[in-house]
């Protein structure tokens, strides 16, 4: 019995006053038999995704405890609704002086994990984009050919944090920390040999979004 089957055993042994297989089942919308099935008797092989969010809602547990994650022939077994293709457009956002948007066309995707992206981030997955850094007004923080994943969502920022942004016709990765009683913001760069730009009226700046997270290259 592989790990998901007895975490499910567990929690109905430890928990049968509360909940049942037969009131799980039907809080997931399945058939009663469908949780004595799966853990008895191997059908279906793995929860899909949208079964698990409805057991894992049901029993209130964390999904992750629903989630496959022992190896079968030496391979981790995953269903195909585990990951999701985040388009890397052919972007560069400068971390330097700026650098014209010139083509964003997709150039390929990466894949992340469902729940890993629900946990950075509340926006849909179409709101999400990667793109690449250039420049090292951002060290350390950023580096020079940085990947980045950036939330489109977060247009107007509302706490300080690393933006992807148009500023007098440029693309940029720059921090932006905000005044909120002038309502005014500012350029900052992590890499001290750049100024900042400072008292930026927000209409000013086009914030494309938020960078959520960052892949490098050791």
């Amino acid at each position: 019995m592989d790990k998901v089957r007895r975490n499910l055993l567990n929690i109905f042994r430890t928990r049968a006053h509360e909940i049942d297989m037969k009131s799980a089942s039907l809080a997931m919308g399945r058939n009663h038999a469908y949780l004595h099935q799966f853990i008895y008797k191997g059908s279906p092989k793995h929860l899909q995704p949208a079964d698990r969010k409805a057991l894992a809602q049901a029993l209130n547990i964390d999904e992750e405890l629903l989630i496959p994650t022992e190896p079968e022939g030496g391979r981790l077994v995953l269903e195909e609704g585990d990951f999701v293709p985040i388009p890397a457009y052919d972007v560069v956002a400068s971390a330097g002086h700026g650098k014209l948007i010139q083509q964003e066309n997709i150039r390929y995707h990466l894949c992340f994990q469902r729940n890993w992206l629900s946990r950075v981030s509340n926006a849909p997955t179409s709101e999400l984009a990667i793109i690449h850094v250039e420049g090292d007004s951002m060290e350390p923080t950023l580096s020079d050919g940085d990947t980045v994943l950036v939330d489109l969502t977060e247009s107007y920022p509302r706490t300080d944090g690393i933006f992807v942004i148009g500023y007098e016709d440029h693309l940029m990765v720059k921090r932006l920390r905000i005044d909120p009683v002038r309502q005014r913001l500012a350029i900052i760069s992590d890499n001290p040999l750049y100024s900042a730009v400072e008292d930026i009226a927000p209409h000013a700046l086009n914030v494309i979004g938020k960078v959520i997270w960052l892949g490098r290259r050791l």
